[in-house]
């Protein structure tokens, strides 16, 4: 019995992550972390012909969660930040917060020194630097005059078959691999940035081609990413970290700045938001930290 609720969480896992992807910053890999899966995933990708059966049954549970979520719940989700953006902003903001204890326990020393604090700090730094550099690569470029002010992506969206257009199907299969397996990168983000408005409205060659390079990328970026996570445990651990802390700006900026500049003057409007926001803020927290009880790490 026992068993078998591990399994089935798995699947839970899954669903939580894929309805987790309608919101900006929250990206499928911070979800696997804060969730106390993301290990596992990767030993089960990169090492799917050591174990096939084990390793291909847990990946199918996963998937299988992962998509009832996008079906069911991505498009409510979705709905539900507009309406309530601080309140679900909320929800998801205390869910990444309530996942960190699990990333800090694996780079717990047997003492703590100051070199140890100050070196950890330095490394979250540069993760947060990194996610929020990703995230604002278009300002960075404009800012170092490599590309217009006026730009708004980087590539436009093309539907034709061409050289240049096969090559851009191949680096947004790779951005999409990255954006699932690298916490805190957000997949929509990045798809809005490369100028790829609706994928599923692409010709079936582009599809085929996204596909392929998705897959390729994923089995290339996992290798290495297990060996730096057992090799150089604590640095890549706190870089981790710090692209969870980071993914966080987005949501403020994107759905809580913007949501409190709605809210008007009328200041039951503003109680009932901030007590709503508390509660589900809470109710996250709450609820990843018992999630985190259950780890397939």
């Amino acid at each position: 019995m026992k068993s078998f609720f591990k399994r089935f969480m798995v699947t839970i896992k899954g669903l939580i992550i894929g309805s987790s992807m309608a919101v900006p910053g929250v990206s499928g890999g911070t979800m696997a972390i804060v969730l106390g899966i993301y290990d596992r995933l990767l030993s089960a990708i990169s090492g799917i012909r050591k174990n096939f059966k084990e390793n291909a049954l847990f990946l199918v549970r996963f998937g299988l969660g992962s998509a009832i979520g996008l079906v069911l719940f991505y498009e409510l989700i979705g709905h539900l930040l507009e309406v309530f953006p601080i309140p679900v902003a909320a929800l998801f903001f205390g869910a990444v917060i309530g996942g960190v204890p699990t990333l800090l326990s694996k780079i717990k020393p047997s003492t703590v020194t100051a070199k140890f604090c100050i070196t950890s700090v330095l490394w979250g730094i540069l993760g947060v630097a990194i996610v929020l550099g990703v995230a604002n690569i278009l300002e960075i470029l404009k800012w170092i005059g490599a590309i217009g002010p006026d730009v708004t992506s980087l590539v436009s969206n093309a539907d034709s078959i061409t050289f240049t257009n096969v090559l851009l199907w191949i680096v947004t299969g790779f951005v999409i691999s990255i954006a699932l397996i690298l916490p805190g990168i957000s997949t929509s983000h990045m798809l809005i940035i490369l100028g790829i408005t609706s994928i599923l409205s692409m010709p079936l060659p582009a599809l085929a081609i996204i596909g392929i390079s998705l897959l390729v990328g994923i089995f290339a970026i996992t290798k290495p990413l297990e060996w730096a996570m057992n090799r150089f445990t604590r640095p890549t651990y706190c870089v981790i970290i710090g692209f969870v802390l980071g993914s966080l700006w987005d949501i403020f900026e994107e759905r809580i700045i913007p949501g409190f500049a709605a809210l008007g003057t009328v200041w039951w409007h503003w109680a009932l938001t901030l007590g709503s926001a508390v509660v589900l803020f809470i109710g996250g927290l709450i609820g990843l930290l018992y999630l985190s009880r259950f780890s397939d790490d």
